[in-house]
């Protein structure tokens, strides 16, 4: 091809967009056949690889090029394996790869040949892994010297967790036997636990240990899982220990164990195939445990085979995202399956309106809109997440709008005003006046019926009236509830200040006025909506522009009952099992939890979970440390919910059985902290404070 050729062949290339696309992902080092895969490219990898040589012929990138761009993209997966990378961290700690592998999703072997791999390409040397393991085993018995001391309270924890010495001495490898003993003796003079309730506790957990190596056993789970994955810090020879009994107790044989076996190795390659089916469709997990949940398959366990197959490499992450990018563009483009009413609930939900709005535009039942909302969210066309990122920005395109509005209404009701001022006769004007002014006089001391209040408004629009007669206006709208006319009139002489360029005396008391009538418009808002059955939280606040706390405090003061918030121990607990993946919202319902405490659980989840897994890999003495830690940073974000709610600090001291002092301690150490909680909520939140007239009449007095 000669050079004027080629330069008109590249022409006509660039001019097409999807050649553009697919150069600019071939540079990326990405094969044909997934190019042709992705969701901004409508061609087959037949028609991709005929245009990827044409691109070559006519000069715009070279096979070498391409080949660097590949090596390139493998080096970069390479690096970015979690599974090598973790490894390589093990290996530099001194960790051996049994080690390595019960904190990984691969297995020992794989580890070796990743370990193999890694001194290969001279990431390490063996000389440095063995140099590293010398140090840890150093480290460990330097620690092993070392006693850790109990206190009365983790002592007393264990005892009613019915652990025996050995299960202490697996958690807290170097704790003083002696030291516990006698804190149990002390526990027992003290009467805060009894012998016999020390013996019951065992009782439980030894039986509930047997149940569970039962379900295990009929589940054909091996001696490693239940070792590994049961808890009750158990490990293969107290497995085998439990088992003998179990076996003496039920009458069950080993036949009977390799049955269960058997049929259990059966059903998991089916659930295998199920979930890899599933994610080959871009079905998300709980989309998967529906459809087969005849076999046995909860979200957990879709979860659980999920991880099995990304570490057979069935199936890789780039993959599974790639389906569920592709089957959302098709979703987008085949919304025509649905029916016509599927498809405008659908289109209403992507604009963000509201299931009542919807329910009234499109002339059926609110219940029916929900039925379908429950449909569409259930076959992927939409998530919740969308739902409330569309009616966020709703809302704040409306908030442009209406101000936009209302800069427009002002600027007609000035230039009305200018107009009506000369048009009407002086004898006119002072018969509105005299009546205005009558109005405001009689209706300061009694409540204005609401067709006067309407009559009175229309007058005042008739003629140019000074800022202490709207303000006067202002107080009676107040009076009988009118909060949004009151802040229109108090907004026009705000604006009348602004526009003559002139500070009044009353400006400060106007401007704090305004804010409150602001305040009270948006609580007023929120109540409406809450009455109407929305209840929840992130919509109310982005519409209502009140922030989460407030809601949360809002419904709380709504429902007037008495709330009690969590302990240390139990949100302990309940964080626990969140990390486990267990369901907020089945818990919550069981302690009748408020959204507040609920919300902020839910916080502190991720941060418990870094902490989980720092933990694991820390010294005694780290531990300690962030176990107290912990244990501080629990117990001021209970002082901080205690703080909104406007509890004093003398109060949840007692409640808390706590120092005064250290309540004062943790709340500062919680504005240092920044986040938890503000100077101004120190007196606690009450979206209702504002709603009392009575706070309102004294700022236009």
């Amino acid at each position: 091809m000669t050079e004027e050729k080629k330069i008109e062949e590249q022409k006509k290339l660039l001019a097409n967009p999807m050649v553009v696309k697919v150069l600019q992902y071939k540079k990326e080092g990405m094969s044909d056949g997934s190019i042709s895969k992705l969701p901004d490219i409508s061609w087959k990898q037949q028609t991709v690889s005929t245009y990827v040589k044409r691109i070559i012929e006519a000069g715009l990138i070279t096979k070498e090029e391409i080949d660097q761009a590949i090596e390139k993209r493998k080096q970069r997966e390479k690096e970015n394996d979690p599974n090598r990378k973790r490894v390589l961290e093990g290996l530099r700690v001194g960790e051996t790869d049994k080690m390595i592998a019960n904190d990984t999703t691969v297995g020992e072997a794989q580890v070796r040949m990743i370990r193999k791999t890694l001194v290969k390409e001279g990431v390490i040397t063996e000389k440095e892994i063995e140099k590293a393991k010398e140090e840890r085993n150093k480290q460990e018995q330097i620690k092993n010297q070392i006693k850790y001391r109990l206190t009365e309270k983790e002592v007393l924890h264990y005892l009613k967790l019915g652990y025996e010495n050995f299960e202490v001495r697996r958690e807290k490898p170097n704790f003083d036997t002696k030291e516990y003993k006698k804190t149990i003796k002390q526990l027992l003079k003290k009467n805060k636990i009894t012998e016999k309730e020390i013996e019951e506790n065992k009782e439980k957990r030894q039986q509930s240990i047997k149940e569970r190596i039962l379900e295990a056993l009929k589940e054909g789970m091996s001696l490693r899982y239940m070792a590994t994955s049961i808890g009750f810090s158990l490990d293969r020879d107290r497995v085998k220990t439990f088992i003998k009994r179990i076996k003496e107790e039920e009458n069950i044989t080993d036949q009977d164990i390799l049955r269960w076996k058997q049929q259990n190795e059966s059903s998991i390659e089916k659930k295998k195939e199920f979930v890899l089916e599933g994610l080959k469709k871009g079905w998300t997990n709980v989309e998967i445990s529906e459809k087969y949940s005849r076999n046995g398959l909860s979200p957990a366990n879709v979860s659980f085979y999920k991880t099995i197959l990304l570490s057979e490499s069935k199936i890789t992450e780039e993959e599974i995202n790639q389906v569920k990018i592709e089957k959302k563009e098709k979703q987008k483009r085949n919304d025509f399956d649905l029916s016509e009413e599927s498809r405008n609930v659908l289109n209403s939900l992507r604009k963000g309106f509201l299931k009542e709005e919807i329910a009234s535009f499109l002339g059926i039942e609110p219940k029916n809109v929900k039925n379908k909302m429950d449909y569409l969210k259930k076959i992927g066309r939409i998530t919740n997440e969308e739902i409330l990122q569309a009616r966020k920005k709703r809302a704040e395109e409306k908030k442009a709008q209406d101000k936009i509005i209302e800069k427009e209404q002002l600027k007609r009701a000035i230039e009305q005003e200018v107009r009506l001022d000369k048009s009407m006769n002086a004898e006119k004007k002072v018969k509105i006046r005299e009546y205005i002014l009558m109005c405001l006089d009689l209706y300061q001391k009694e409540n204005i019926p609401i067709a006067e209040l309407e009559f009175l408004k229309q007058a005042m629009r008739k003629i140019n009236i000074i800022d202490d007669e709207l303000i006067k206006f202002a107080r009676i709208t107040i009076k009988v509830g009118k909060y949004e006319d009151a802040l229109k009139m108090i907004e026009t002489v705000k604006s009348k200040e602004q526009r003559n360029d002139k500070k009044t005396a009353s400006g400060e008391k106007i401007k704090k006025l305004k804010s409150i009538l602001e305040k009270v418009c948006k609580v007023q808002k929120a109540i409406q909506m809450m009455q109407k059955g929305n209840t929840n939280s992130e919509v109310l606040s982005s519409i209502t522009g009140l922030s989460k706390d407030e809601i949360n405090i809002l419904k709380i003061r709504l429902q007037r009952k008495k709330i009690k918030i969590l302990g240390v121990i139990n949100r302990r607990k309940i964080l626990e099992l969140l990390v486990m993946d267990k369901d907020l919202d089945k818990i919550r319902a069981d302690l009748e939890m408020t959204d507040l405490e609920a919300e902020d659980i839910q916080e502190q989840k991720i941060e418990y979970k870094r902490f989980k897994a720092q933990y694991k890999k820390a010294t005694e003495e780290e531990k300690v440390k962030w176990e107290k830690e912990m244990e501080q940073k629990i117990r001021v974000r209970i002082i901080v919910l205690y703080t909104k709610l406007g509890v004093k600090p003398e109060m949840i001291a007692k409640m808390m059985k706590l120092k005064p002092e250290e309540i004062e301690k943790d709340i500062q150490f919680a504005l240092e902290q920044g986040g938890l909680i503000k100077q101004e909520e120190l007196q606690g939140i009450n979206p209702l404070a504002c709603y009392e007239n009575s706070q309102l009449m004294e700022l236009i007095k």
